[in-house]
């Protein structure tokens, strides 16, 4: 992601000069206010904050914070385009991360002065006629969350099936079934599939997430749409996967998260 790279010498810079890069909604910058926050899992928390206009977005896409003038960091909004002027964040918790620190501590976020700059980003939900396959680890889960939400208020995609991965380490780091089906809402279309890496559970699949979704779709990958969001290997390795079965890189939506 653009937003997270910062370069280190003379470099080259291609533009994709491309109607589907073309912003469907022109991005702003404007002051908000904290409203709540949330604890997601152990180390992820939702931040809600309120604008004075209408939160205008595509689920998927991301904005720039800006705290107290200094700190600026990039995160994916997790709710859905709402004329309250509402914006929600899921921020994981990265040890002696600046942006991390203040937000988690409720005296420091109390007192920030935050500004909103947004939106951006490609990886967001497309009307497209395939079911859906959203893959999540890490703080990739906020994007996942409102593509998962976007398809259960489109009426354009009122019959799609939305398959579900959310990879972690451990399981306090997955969502549980019931969360995510009250928070999507989309009843009998979400299959949900959580995966651990590094403990064995009983009802929970183990291995990398990549792994668990060629298990689990096998031969069927070809006929999805698939979304991702998470850090670098993970998504590459998805994207690698997708490749070997054949799925054109049209169907595949992705950002990273550093």
């Amino acid at each position: 992601m653009a937003c997270q790279c910062r370069p280190k010498s003379d470099c080259v810079i291609k533009v994709r000069l491309n109607e589907q890069c073309t912003p469907k909604i022109l991005p702003k910058q404007q002051a908000v206010t904290l409203k709540h926050v949330q604890p997601i899992t152990h180390d992820i928390l939702e931040v809600h904050l309120q604008a004075d206009t209408p939160a205008r977005f595509i689920p998927g896409q991301y904005a720039l914070l800006w705290v107290n003038q200094e700190l600026l960091r990039a995160y994916s909004m997790s709710n859905l385009p709402n004329d309250e002027g509402l914006w929600a964040f899921q921020i994981r918790r990265v040890p002696d991360g600046k942006m991390t620190n203040l937000l988690f501590d409720e005296q420091q976020r109390q007192d920030a002065v935050i500004q909103i700059d947004g939106p951006y980003g490609l990886a967001h939900l497309q009307e497209q006629p395939r079911p859906i396959i959203c893959v999540a680890g890490g703080s990739g889960l906020a994007p996942m969350l409102a593509i998962a939400r976007g398809v259960a208020v489109n009426p354009h995609l009122q019959h799609h099936k939305v398959w579900f991965f959310h990879g972690g380490r451990e399981q306090r780091d997955l969502l549980t079934e019931n969360q995510l089906r009250d928070w999507t809402e989309l009843g009998e279309r979400l299959n949900y599939v959580p995966a651990t890496s590094s403990e064995l559970i009983d009802g929970i699949r183990s291995g990398f997430i990549h792994d668990v979704i060629n298990d689990v779709l096998g031969e069927q990958l070809l006929e999805y749409e698939i979304y991702c969001a998470g850090p670098p290997p993970m998504v590459k390795s998805i994207e690698q996967m997708a490749h070997q079965a054949g799925i054109p890189q049209q169907q595949i939506h992705f950002d990273r998260f550093f």
